[in-house]
């Protein structure tokens, strides 16, 4: 039998998803998902999960809610878990209502998991709490926003004691203000307004009624927004003493939460966020090559590991192959860098050469110095460093190269969100290709006055031929290294 769970994905933030959300997530056989959810939540869902986008954003007719609720029951139709998620908690603006409805009617089973609405949350973040001492028992979460064609009198919530807080409603503004005053309510009553509420272009504006639609045009504030009026709007409890350097990292997802841990453990003031995801694509040919490559493993001495993927990559082809992995016993691995030959030993392996440096080059003299008349397979990328094969040939080690996969890139930030940042990380001279070709494709113009910092000199190279220079390269090759660096830099 099937069944929905309509889940609250929360304000954005994927760690303040209730571990429930993320373990249905993990297991549905179809996700029905929203626009204002934390991308990473997607990340949970099992490969094989069918993945649908009904994103919704104001200014569309209000009859995709009626599709949305055809496609909910249509998918419960073909699978018996199904996920729907939507942003904050299902039942606070969320429609979750009439998608309830609409199961009941078609006698689709279903569950509600309550998630954390943004409408306490997203003002919490920026330091206005909702309800406070004798400042306001209470709080009131009204619609900012309704159905072309119907207009609300907000004149009659002037009277209502506590905060009232309006979700959905940057462009209304006016109305609101206007409305209020109507009622009753001074026009120098303490406003504010969050703008995208934990994204790292979250930006807050406080005024009074009177002056707070000047104020957010002056901010040039986007939505989504959250207004709130009320006397807690004059306090900050976010704990910021200073503003923030905002930084995104261009890298996969290994070395993108790396950067983030070690910056945060270096107590770095700084909100840091995925800007590219980089995906590794493996290349059919590559993979080719490779098995063929595993079927003849003992006419080589020694195999190189350029990165973690290439790793998970060679030992998933072994296992197609069925390949006895007792046929490695006499096989010697070489990996870039202690991250790697972290990864290696996962599989039960320890690195016979990892080098001082990790750099490309170190690892390519120092093999040379090493295998003597041994050949070595090469696992690397199609963009890799090509530093390593002219070493190779200079000292005149013979070797194969795989070229088993290639970077692609998924942008994880809006043109808003790039255009706030203050630094930009990247991990590869691959990422670097990708960023600026998702820059392209998205219409997303690079920041003016923004800094770069670079895993080291190929990278920063890759940097400079796309008309970048780079504030810090360093010169170790380690996430550890150059958040050290990075965090450095952001206490001068």
């Amino acid at each position: 039998m099937s069944k929905v769970y309509l889940i609250g994905a929360g304000p954005g933030d994927p760690e303040l998803v209730t571990l429930k959300a993320k373990r249905l997530v993990s297991e549905a056989d179809a996700v029905i998902y929203d626009s204002l959810i934390p991308k990473e939540l997607l990340d949970e869902a099992r490969k094989d999960a069918e993945m649908i986008d009904v994103g919704k954003r104001m200014g569309r007719e209000y009859k995709l809610q009626d599709e949305i609720n055809r496609i909910i029951i249509e998918t419960a139709g073909k699978y018996e878990k199904v996920v729907r998620l939507k942003g904050g908690d299902p039942f606070v603006f969320g429609r979750g209502g009439e998608e309830a409805i609409a199961l009941e009617e078609a006698d689709v089973s279903y569950e509600v998991i309550p998630g954390v609405t943004s409408a306490v949350s997203v003002p919490e973040h920026a330091g206005i709490p909702v309800t406070h001492r004798k400042e306001a028992r209470s709080f009131s979460v009204i619609t900012g926003h309704t159905a072309a064609g119907s207009g609300i009198d907000y004149s009659g919530y002037a009277g209502i004691d506590g905060t009232l807080v309006f979700l959905m409603g940057l462009n209304n503004i006016p109305a609101i203000r206007d409305g209020l005053i109507a009622g009753g309510k001074d026009p120098e009553t303490p406003a504010a307004v969050v703008s995208s509420g934990f994204a790292i272009n979250e930006k807050t504006v406080r005024g009074t009624l009177a002056d707070i639609e000047e104020k957010v045009k002056e901010a040039a504030l986007v939505s989504p927004a959250i207004i709130v009026v009320g006397e807690v709007t004059k306090h900050d409890f976010s704990g910021r003493k200073t503003e923030p350097a905002r930084i995104g990292v261009v890298g996969t997802d290994a070395f993108c939460g790396r950067m983030a841990k070690r910056l945060e453990e270096l107590g770095a003031d700084a909100l840091v966020k995925q800007a590219v995801r980089v995906r590794l694509k493996i290349e059919e040919e590559g993979k080719e090559a490779l098995k063929k490559a595993l079927n003849y493993i003992e006419d080589y001495g020694f195999v190189l590991f350029a990165s973690q993927n290439a790793i998970d990559m060679f030992f998933d082809a072994a296992d197609e192959e069925l390949i006895d992995r007792r046929r490695f016993a006499g096989l010697k691995m070489a990996v870039v860098g202690g991250a790697t030959a972290k990864w290696l030993r996962k599989y039960g392996y320890d690195a016979d050469i990892v080098p001082e440096d990790y750099t490309v080059e170190c690892l390519a003299k120092e093999m040379a110095d090493r295998v003597g008349d041994r050949k070595v397979l090469a696992i690397r990328a199609v963009r890799g460093n090509e530093i390593l094969y002219d070493v190779f040939d200079q000292k005149g080690v013979s070797y194969d190269k795989v070229m088993l996969y290639d970077s692609v890139g998924e942008a994880l930030m809006t043109g808003d969100e790039i255009a706030c940042l203050d630094w930009l990380i990247f991990g590869s001279g691959s990422g670097v290709d990708v960023f600026f070709s998702e820059m392209e494709k998205s219409g997303i113009a690079v920041p003016e006055g923004v800094s770069f910092a670079c895993i080291g000199e190929p990278t920063a190279k890759a940097l400079a031929e796309h008309g970048y220079e780079s504030s810090i390269s360093a010169q170790k090759h380690t996430a550890a290294e150059l958040a050290k660096l990075v965090a450095e830099r952001i206490e001068k």
